[in-house]
């Protein structure tokens, strides 16, 4: 009987050390799985600490982009904003902003075009206009 119960109390102290190392590693998980978020949210710099870094050329042409940028951010959220509220499906609402937006790049390359074909009719213009000349 002594053997025995020998072998139950080396048992019970061989599980409650795994007992005490899966306890220990639960432990460190949590507190590694929430401070990392807390990390994350106090320690990253500020806008104006990032832009302070900045070379004087990105300066430069970050305050000339930067209403600019804004601008399209706003309408962006609200184009989404007002998509989102309609009774349309999702998918239905980003194949419609999908739409929107390759009717735009249509639009925009058929203006390009557009000045595109101005030009080369001022310079034949001017070529001709050249040649008469001589």
């Amino acid at each position: 009987m002594d053997v025995d119960q020998d072998c139950r109390s080396v048992r019970i102290t061989l599980s409650s050390l795994k007992l005490e190392k899966l306890t220990d590693a639960g432990c460190s998980f949590t507190s590694v799985s929430s401070l990392g978020p807390i990390l994350l949210h106090y320690v990253p710099p500020t806008e104006e600490e990032v832009f302070a870094r900045y070379s004087p050329e990105l300066k430069k042409r970050s305050l000339e982009n930067r209403d600019r940028i804004r601008q399209e951010w706003t309408d962006y959220m609200i184009k989404l904003n007002e998509l989102s509220k309609s009774d349309l499906n999702k998918h239905v609402v980003w194949e419609a902003w999908k739409e929107e937006e390759r009717n735009r790049v249509k639009a925009e390359a058929e203006a390009l075009e557009k000045q595109t074909e101005q030009l080369r009719l001022q310079m034949k213009e001017g070529e001709d206009s050249s040649a008469s000349t001589k």
